[in-house]
């Protein structure tokens, strides 16, 4: 569930199960929202209520996560073909301090597909809390073969944030023996993926120093320090391929770092990565920007679809299958595609360039699509980047008298209205936005520039906070928060999302702009 200000959405939730009272997807919001607001008998009892009125398995699994005895058990044997409740029940089980019942939840997740790497990473912690440290690592090694980084179940059907858990297990391990490789490595990736990079760097430089046949080890140092400038990190990641043959995804790095340059040797690093890991799916996406490049476009489209299959959370993968779908004239299913890739991240833009002559290229192309609210809407979002913010508010209004459910479409004539001077009505469109769309960062990181603006810095540092929760590769809303903190005084603070933005986004300026004030007024102090 990705609700930011819970009170907010009460009244529209409300207003959607007056409307359609057996609409089990609101009633399941409106169960989070009254939990996140401190009314969890109230939300208890909304998820019982959704729990007698359908089959579904997930008012139960909620309601185990709550803690309400027996309610796990009863997800799993209403839905024993079902993988997400068993590795919340593995979850429950592991932080009850009983990993021999964890595994054998796991084991069946597991059977039921294999290619998901939070249930390798569970059994691994399950296998070491019951003392077969080799077990373990064999189950983390397994992890490594699809994809060096955690593949995120949806937040309702699994028992919190699994990296926490993951990072204290490590921890513990590296207390009691500090010199193991495999647990430095494991947490150097982790704190990689929270853009802890020094504490990244430090663990990744022990475990290869300790381990240096440890090719996977070597090739995340290498993703994080060369970011594949030079030919020094491509051999490197060369080596690692063959050092550790089963992580198929160092060579669909390879094949990034290469695609630029020589395509032909990218697309055999692809081929051969898929080979040896079928189950990554960013590697099929990688290939399939190879194969359109080079005229293939139906088997770009085919690697696409194996892509969003195996990894249906990232976005890029819709993104990259609206244009195909686009050049092939299929508006309806490329508008689609696009609300697929923003739900999952904010930054896609229907032209991502800003160059004026692409910007114009396309909004003829939008204004020749059949008249609907996502042409109109793409259209207004496309004309902010032009600047003609009067014409991106028409735009985004004729939208939405089609459409007043175009989440988005409130969004971007926001950012329209705000740019015109008219604060109130910009701030009015992002909250009803931010209802309709609650997993939409841009819009909570928007709302909070303009709370900034008016003086109101708590709101202000809870809208980008949220923001952030949910787009944490948002490398502008970084910068924003920084600007916020050191005009605030928090010099350390400002300076460390900086760091945060500048890892994500090199050329961020505002981010290296505050940064510099911030280490000035650190060293004049």
């Amino acid at each position: 569930m990705e609700l930011g200000r819970p009170r907010e959405a009460l009244p529209f939730l409300d207003a959607v199960l007056k409307a359609a009272p057996r609409n089990l997807g609101a009633r399941l919001w409106r169960a989070e929202a009254l939990i996140r607001s401190g009314r969890r008998a109230a939300g208890r009892h909304e998820l019982e209520r959704c729990r007698r009125e359908t089959d579904s398995f997930v008012p139960a699994l909620l309601l185990g996560r709550l803690g309400r005895a027996g309610a796990l058990d009863a997800a799993v044997e209403s839905a024993p073909r079902e993988l997400w409740p068993r590795l919340a029940r593995a979850a429950a089980s592991l932080a009850a301090g009983l990993p021999r019942e964890a595994r054998a939840d796991l084991d069946a997740a597991l059977s039921l597909d294999p290619k998901v790497k939070l249930a390798w990473l569970l059994r691994a912690r399950a296998a070491d809390e019951a003392g077969d440290e080799r077990a373990a690592r064999a189950d983390l090694e397994r992890a490594l073969a699809f994809d060096p980084h955690l593949s995120g179940a949806p937040s309702a059907w699994r028992e919190g944030d699994p990296e926490p858990a993951l990072l204290r297990w490590l921890d513990a391990k590296l207390e009691r023996s500090p010199r193991l490789a495999w647990a430095l490595a494991w947490r150097g990736q982790l704190h990689f993926d929270r853009l802890r990079v020094a504490e990244a760097r430090r663990d990744l430089d022990l475990a290869v120093s300790l381990e240096p046949s440890c090719g996977w080890a070597r090739a995340l140092r290498v993703r994080m320090t060369s970011l594949w400038d030079g030919t020094a990190g491509l051999d490197e990641l060369a080596r690692a391929a063959a050092d550790s043959p089963a992580c198929g995804w160092i060579l669909a790095w390879r094949g990034l770092a290469l695609s630029r340059t020589a395509p032909a040797a990218a697309r055999a690093d692809f081929d051969e990565a898929l080979r040896r890991s079928p189950g990554y799916g960013l590697a099929y996406g990688w290939r399939a920007a190879a194969r359109e490049a080079a005229g293939d476009a139906a088997g770009a489209r085919r690697d696409l679809d194996r892509a969003i299959e195996l990894d249906p959370s990232y976005g890029l993968h819709y993104e990259r299958r609206r244009r195909l779908r686009w050049k092939s004239g299929d508006a309806a299913g490329a508008f689609e595609d696009m609300a697929c890739a923003l739900r999952r991240e904010s930054r896609f833009s229907w032209e991502p360039s800003s160059e004026p002559a692409r910007l114009e290229s396309a909004l003829a192309e939008l204004a020749a699509a059949p008249r609907s609210a996502w042409s109109l809407a793409w259209t207004g979002e496309t004309l902010l980047k032009t600047g003609r913010h009067e014409d991106a508010e028409r735009a985004c209004s004729a939208a939405l008298r089609l459409d007043p459910g175009l989440g988005w479409a409130y969004a971007w004539r926001g950012r329209a209205r705000a740019a015109l001077g008219r604060r109130a009505a910009a701030r009015a469109d992002l909250s009803r936005c931010a209802a309709l769309e609650p997993g939409y960062a841009a819009a909570w990181a928007w709302r909070g520039l303009l709370e900034a603006e008016a003086g109101r810095r708590k709101r202000a540092y809870e809208d980008l906070a949220e923001a952030l929760r949910l787009d944490f590769g948002c490398a502008w809303a970084y910068a924003a928060r920084a600007r916020l903190r050191l005009e605030d005084g928090d010099c350390d603070a400002a300076r460390l999302d900086c760091d945060r933005a500048l890892a994500l986004d090199r050329g961020n300026a505002e981010a290296a702009a505050v940064r510099e004030k911030a280490v000035r007024r650190v060293h004049a102090s």
